[in-house]
């Protein structure tokens, strides 16, 4: 009977590296007693969770910074108060 080859449900992504870079990856995993793939593949992954998360913060900033820019736009106009405070400044300063 011969074997069948099973198709994986994994796809495979190809990447080029230096002589160079592959000795390093290989370090890397080496340290970590982790297959070269397996250690590439959870640093590719940490990297897109840290991407994901720094789009997050990026769009919460874009949030808070529209809301304060209405809360601003909302507060009362004060000139009279602020021309007061002024006159008094110079009147104070005067004594």
């Amino acid at each position: 009977m011969t074997k069948r080859n099973k198709p994986t449900k994994a796809k495979e992504l190809t990447i080029r590296v230096s002589a160079e870079e592959r000795r390093a990856i290989e370090g890397a995993a080496g340290a970590d007693h982790l297959p070269a793939s397996t250690w590439a593949r959870q640093a590719v992954l940490r990297r897109v969770e840290e991407a994901r998360r720094e789009q997050e913060r990026r769009v919460e900033r874009q949030r808070v910074g529209r809301e304060l820019a209405a809360m601003l736009r909302s507060l009362p106009d004060d000139s009279a108060h602020a021309a007061e405070l002024e006159r008094s400044r110079r009147e104070d300063w005067k004594r």
